[in-house]
């Protein structure tokens, strides 16, 4: 059971280390404005929420409820990606790099904490 919970974890990571925090318009608002600073600021919020997720999952693998949960993280993982692509090309480079690394390491916290 925990190899599966493990892998269903290693595959969330997958389609979430881009994910969607709760305040999407916000998050478009700032994407419009190149405010890349404030879209950091909603993915950390996300990912303390998917930490929190993890956690629960990896106490009852079995919950539906949880499974649910997982579906919509999915698309909202979806909908980061596509978001953070779209502000990366908007970005000067040199702010561009800054906003990657940051994402980049909201995205090791994450798999730090599924994988300990």
């Amino acid at each position: 059971m925990k190899k599966l919970t493990m892998f269903i974890l290693a595959l969330l990571l997958t389609f979430t280390l881009a994910a969607c925090g709760s305040n999407e318009a916000k998050v478009d608002k700032a994407i419009e404005k190149n405010d890349w600073e404030t879209v950091v600021k909603e993915y950390e919020k996300w990912a303390d929420d998917f930490l929190e997720f993890s956690k629960k999952l990896k106490d009852d693998p079995t919950n539906e409820k949880l499974l649910e949960e997982y579906e919509e993280l999915i698309k909202s993982g979806e909908e980061w990606e596509t978001k953070f692509e779209k502000l990366e090309d908007k970005l000067p480079e040199d702010e561009a790099d800054k906003f990657m690394d940051k994402i980049e390491g909201i995205g090791k916290k994450i798999l730090e904490e599924i994988m300990s």
